[in-house]
């Protein structure tokens, strides 16, 4: 694939195109609930192996999602509420409502759908430590959302 940029042209394998696609729609998009990571001491991210879930009022709220992606800080004399919160939450995205939230099944499983990259899709059980997300799209950023809020 040939790119133009300003009468530079860059060549790009699609395996290369396709990665850094995929790396673009994890760091905008990827979630994770509140508590599921934990930012140690020497700033690595590791699961928590204590997390249990959200309870069901929490997994109903945007503020209890978090972007999984790199920390933007690095304070190593961190509080505990500083290691769970080290990542920003999705409820202040921009544009306000680019994301959906619903309950399924009474309440058993909450799943969260982007409207920035339509096709991803992030799931949490309340009360368990379960919980992913899924992109399924066609690689194009939903250039329309501010026409659809």
């Amino acid at each position: 694939i040939k790119w133009s940029i300003s009468r530079a042209t860059v060549e790009m394998k699609e395996i290369d195109r396709l990665a850094a696609t995929i790396a673009k729609i994890d760091d905008e998009v990827g979630v994770v609930p509140r508590g599921a990571y934990l930012c140690t001491p020497l700033n690595e991210v590791v699961l928590n192996k204590t997390f249990q879930g959200l309870t069901l009022s929490e997994a109903k709220q945007l503020k209890y999602y978090l972007h999984f992606k790199e920390p933007e800080y690095s304070d190593v004399n961190k509080t505990i509420t500083q290691s769970i919160d080290f990542l920003p939450t999705i409820d202040k995205d921009i544009p306000k409502g680019s994301w959906t939230l619903q309950c399924d099944n009474g309440g058993e499983v909450v799943i969260l759908r982007s409207l920035k990259w339509l096709g991803l899709v992030a799931y949490h059980v309340p009360n368990t430590p379960r919980f992913g997300y899924l992109y399924s799209g066609t690689g194009e950023k939903n250039t329309d959302l501010l026409f659809m809020l």
